[in-house]
Parts: C-alpha cells; sequence; structure tokens
C-alpha cells in the first residue's frame, strides 16, 4: 500500500511540479511538501486529496474481493501437498520399502 507522502511525490511528478510550483499553487509550503514526501509529517486525506487534485489528478479508493485469492492459497497449498505425496512415494519406491530417506535428501545408485 502507498503512503500518503509516495501519492503525493508521483503525482507531483507526474505533473511535471516541483516542490515550489506545487506550493505556490496549493498555498501550502514548500517545507510542509517536502515533509509530507519525506513522511516526516502525515497529511490528511483531506489534504493529499487537495495537492493530488493541484497535480490535475483525483483520488480513487476501491475495494476487491479476497475470497478469489483464498482459493488460489487453498489450490497452491492443495498442490504443494501433492508434491510431497509424489515425492515420499518416490523416495519408498527408490527404497524398495526398506526405509525412507530424510526429507529433502538425494540417494545415489
Amino acid at each position: 500500500m502507498a503512503k500518503a507522502g509516495d501519492i503525493i511525490y508521483l503525482a507531483r511528478k507526474a505533473r511535471g511540479f516541483t516542490q515550489l510550483e506545487l506550493a505556490r499553487v496549493s498555498g501550502i509550503g514548500q517545507p510542509k511538501i517536502s515533509a509530507y514526501e519525506r513522511h516526516a509529517v502525515q497529511p490528511t486525506f483531506e489534504v493529499v486529496e487537495r495537492l493530488v487534485g493541484y497535480c490535475g489528478m483525483r483520488m480513487a479508493i476501491g475495494l476487491e474481493d479476497n475470497s478469489l485469492l483464498d482459493e488460489e492459497k487453498r489450490e497452491l497449498g492443495r498442490q504443494r501437498r501433492r508434491v510431497v505425496k509424489e515425492a515420499l512415494w518416490q523416495q519408498l519406491d527408490a527404497t524398495k520399502g526398506d526405509r525412507l530417506l530424510p526429507y529433502g535428501s538425494v540417494r545415489f545408485p
């Protein structure tokens, strides 16, 4: 997630403004803009929105559904378990049932 100072910096650079130019059009002092961009001072949402607006942009905040992401995580877990099971069966076949090799070890003929 981007920090407020990063958003201000990116909007200012996209517009081609220096800190001084943004300060002149916004009425916020250049030292304050510098402090925001350095994360020395945390601006309010309204200040960020205002500065971004002076750069010719607007803020958009959205939400997204994480349920698909959760399902992707579950599928990845299932795939990992299958790989581990296959590796264990291969080890068992390689040792002809005598004993299992320690996890991650390699057996040479």
